[in-house]
């Protein structure tokens, strides 16, 4: 993995790991249940980065949007078993093996980066 990319993923983690240091720390609800913990990382987002200025159509029913989605969120299988479902099929099963090119690169890449991110530092680094 380029070291561009290394960097982009390390920011990634650092900022999502502070949104969630933040979140568990403000609201005990989110440490027992990581949907609700999504769905206040999700509904923080779409409050913070500007989404309801996006999509007019619906000001003003932005409260019921986030609340059908917090309830399908409830029913819907949990986003991380579907991404480890779907790795098992094809990564351990080979079942159905992604097609897209880039996909494939992006995937490899953030396996190798997410490896170097939660080891610990091999000495060849000091």
């Amino acid at each position: 993995m380029s070291d561009g990319a290394g960097k982009e993923l390390g920011r990634e983690l650092g900022t999502a790991r502070k949104r969630v240091l933040n979140l568990l720390a403000r609201d005990e609800q989110f440490r027992n249940s990581d949907r609700l913990l999504y769905y206040a990382m999700l509904k923080e987002t779409w409050d913070n980065e500007g989404f309801s200025e996006d999509y007019r159509a619906i000001r003003g029913f932005d409260g019921m949007f986030l609340e059908a989605l917090y309830k399908l969120l409830e029913v819907a299988p949990d986003k991380s078993s579907i991404k480890r479902v779907r790795a098992q099929i094809q990564n351990k099963e080979e079942m159905y093996p992604a097609t897209d090119p880039d996909v494939i690169r992006r995937r490899r890449q953030r396996s190798k980066g997410f490896q170097r991110y939660y080891s610990p530092a091999s000495e060849e680094d000091d």
